[in-house]
């Protein structure tokens, strides 16, 4: 139950923010913090990562739906039934949850809402991101760091 709940929480946040920058009557159009390190825009995502796909929105949603109900079906079972391995469950909760928000995202809106650029990284000073991304990138890096520890 602990792995639903910190799933949901992560999601809601994510939803929470993305909501109050994709607001329609006052869109977030373009915002400076820590003194500039970190832009903060609505940017609407139609395709994949790196906006993979972008020019068919239709192929894009299908395959981001059919990774998530494939995800979950691994992911429910495993928090359900099987006892221990709580490293994998926060793992695989991590990556869910990015996905969750993302997908809703997806079915609600047509589109992915990104909203995090970091403007003074060169090598991704163009890409923009949410928290869900966030969730996506910790879950699969701490599972491959897992996976690396685990086979030797």
């Amino acid at each position: 139950m602990f792995y639903f709940i910190l799933g949901f929480l992560g999601s809601f946040i994510d939803l929470f923010f993305k909501n109050k920058i994709s607001n329609p009557k006052e869109p977030c159009k373009n915002k400076y913090i820590c003194n500039k390190k970190i832009r903060i825009k609505f940017v609407p995502n139609y395709g994949l990562i790196l906006n993979a796909l972008d020019f068919n929105s239709n192929i894009a949603s299908k395959l981001s739906l059919c990774c998530y109900i494939i995800l979950l079906i691994v992911y429910i079972p495993l928090i359900i039934f099987i006892r221990g391995m709580h490293i994998v469950k926060l793992i695989l909760t991590f990556i869910v949850c990015g996905a969750t928000s993302n997908s809703y995202d997806r079915i609600k809106k047509g589109f992915v809402v990104d909203y995090i650029n970091f403007p003074t990284i060169k090598p991704i000073k163009h890409i923009f991101f949410n928290i869900g991304d966030f969730f996506i990138f910790i879950g699969s890096l701490f599972l491959a760091v897992w996976s690396l520890i685990k086979w030797k």
